[in-house]
């Protein structure tokens, strides 16, 4: 019985280590890899981070644009946004972006939305928050990012609660996802 209940949680390990933080549709993040699982970097000298804004588990199958916020808090310079799609065209800014795609880009379980890149200015000990939000001004929810999915305007989810960083350096906390049903939501109870 105790090789069964060990083969079980191995299974389930190995299962969960190659999975994205949140498993729910249409959910928007900052994220430090493009397999959105790392929400934090540690940081002892200067330097360049790039962070990719991703689209997790996308309900529908071709994205036609996005909304979405950023404040960057921290010893940073201002942040370079980049768009995969070459047909997108922000008319906000850097960190307030209202993008809309000429050409949809192919929805896949983790969607590439934006690449941001950031210059680290600061030391071992010097935090840096990324905090999301909706855009200014907002199609649907200035605390939520928006995309369209599928013609259809959606507010998404995220992968932490709004007002949290969703993502940094030198964090004092590591981002907890809010997964309904996993063992890292029961864990987070305790942190």
């Amino acid at each position: 019985m105790k090789k069964l209940i060990f083969l079980l949680m191995a299974i389930l390990v190995a299962s969960s280590a190659f999975a994205i933080i949140d498993p729910d549709s249409d959910s928007v993040g900052v994220y430090f890899d493009m397999t959105a699982d790392t929400m934090e970097m540690d940081m002892a000298a200067p330097g360049a981070m790039t962070a990719y804004l991703l689209l997790t588990n996308p309900s529908g199958s071709e994205i036609g644009g996005f909304e979405a916020g950023l404040t960057i808090d921290g010893p940073s310079t201002p942040a370079v946004t980049t768009f995969d799609n070459p047909t997108a065209l922000n008319v906000g800014t850097a960190t307030n972006m209202i993008v809309g795609f000429g050409t949809p880009t192919p929805a896949t379980e983790v969607t590439l939305l934006a690449t941001i890149d950031i210059y680290y200015i600061g030391g071992p000990d010097d935090v840096l928050s990324i905090y999301l939000s909706g855009s200014t001004p907002s199609s649907a929810d200035p605390d939520y990012p928006v995309v369209v999915n599928d013609g259809a305007i959606l507010i998404t989810a995220m992968p932490v609660m709004a007002g949290m960083p969703c993502a940094g350096a030198n964090l004092p906390e590591t981002p907890v996802a809010t997964q309904s049903m996993s063992f890292d939501n029961v864990k987070s109870l305790y942190r």
